[in-house]
């Protein structure tokens, strides 16, 4: 194999997918924001792009026709929206005509822009999908932090008659194969919340019959947790720069292998010990943890999971909002919660080196 996208540091924060801005955002680069409009120094125009960095392995002298394939996909159960300003289920390839010449051990970088200028406040039109189109606008149009996830696939043409010949050229809407390093995927924003405050996360719920509508089920339940998965824990140790893996052994009811360090102060990170006493799903103005409700075909509907949070710090929860159709799962949206200090919410928090 000789293309591949760096997965780590885990399948869902690529480092291999990067939004580049016109000025520096001193934001944590693990958990990138894309803006509407994004800052500029005085005098200059601000720009913002999309990137995925492309290696070869070290067996091979170069390869030429290198293109990727990338896709802006909104948070949620079913079929959620593809965010049709990043070229919707089809998504966009670069580069969008013959492909580039790359050397052994050489990155690349793929870009495309990506913001007001090109579309990003301004999604475009798609009458098979107009109410949720209609909906990102106004969350775009709003200052509303816009929860999605950017999907990658690198692969290699023959430039004189298209035909690939390394890697695949994936359909529409793909699922990725994250066993394969050619294929990766990015989440782009994370949000906070105060404790003791209610916290309210946008998705939608998508019919996944594009013809009939569909009596379906959402419902949001809190897992216990008692250990985590291999996936799950590398999401978490790459979830900001104060979470650090540890040999340390901590006692029963806290996760193995992890621990918070502020200012050389180690803590451990506790498994909730009692479910949360307030959590709901909001949809066409029905609300509760269970809702029953007609799905139209081909046009997703906006759903708010709503979580107040106890004031503690330090403990991790897990949440999964499912789509229930004639008794079976057709989609699942997972979350991982963990309460933490105000202070480490913040730019200017403060951390150190673990012993």
């Amino acid at each position: 194999m000789a293309l591949f996208l760096d997965a780590g540091p885990s399948n869902y924060k690529s480092g291999a997918i990067k939004v580049l801005k016109s000025t520096d955002l001193n934001q944590d680069v693990a958990t990138p924001v894309l803006d509407v409009v994004p800052p500029a120094p005085p005098g200059s125009d601000p720009f913002q792009k999309m990137q995925a960095v492309v290696n070869t392995s070290t067996d091979v002298s170069g390869i030429n026709g290198v293109k990727v394939q990338l896709w802006a996909q909104a948070l949620g159960t079913g079929n959620s929206p593809y965010i049709d300003s990043f070229g919707g289920t089809a998504g966009v390839e670069i580069p969008a005509g013959a492909g580039l010449a790359m050397t052994a051990n050489t990155p690349l970088t793929f870009s495309r822009d990506w913001n007001q200028t090109h579309g990003l406040g301004t999604v475009a039109p798609n009458p098979a999908n107009q109410p949720a189109v209609d909906q990102i606008n106004a969350l775009l149009a709003g200052g509303t932090e816009f929860h999605c996830c950017i999907k990658a696939n690198v692969f290699a043409i023959n430039n004189n008659t298209d035909a690939v010949v390394e890697g695949q050229r994936l359909p529409a809407s793909p699922t990725l194969n994250f066993n394969d390093p050619r294929q990766a995927q990015r989440n782009m924003t994370i949000k906070t919340h105060a404790t003791g405050t209610a916290m309210a996360m946008m998705m939608f719920a998508g019919n996944t019959d594009d013809d009939e509508e569909q009596d379906v089920l959402l419902q949001l339940v809190e897992r216990p947790l008692r250990a985590l998965p291999r996936p799950e824990f590398a999401e978490l140790a790459a979830a900001a720069p104060w979470i650090r893996t540890t040999r340390k052994k901590f006692k029963r009811g806290f996760v193995p292998g992890l621990e918070v360090v502020v200012e050389g102060k180690r803590s451990p990170i506790r498994f909730a010990d009692r479910p949360l006493d307030d959590i709901a799903l909001e949809i066409e103005g029905k609300e509760g943890p269970k809702v029953d409700i007609v799905l139209p075909p081909k046009k997703p509907v906006r759903m708010i999971m709503q979580v107040r949070v106890d004031d503690e710090e330090f403990v991790l929860r897990s949440l999964d909002v499912a789509q229930i159709e004639r008794e079976r799962v057709v989609g699942e949206a997972h979350v991982l919660l963990l309460s933490v200090p105000k202070e480490l919410a913040k730019p200017s928090a403060r951390f150190g080196k673990a012993a």
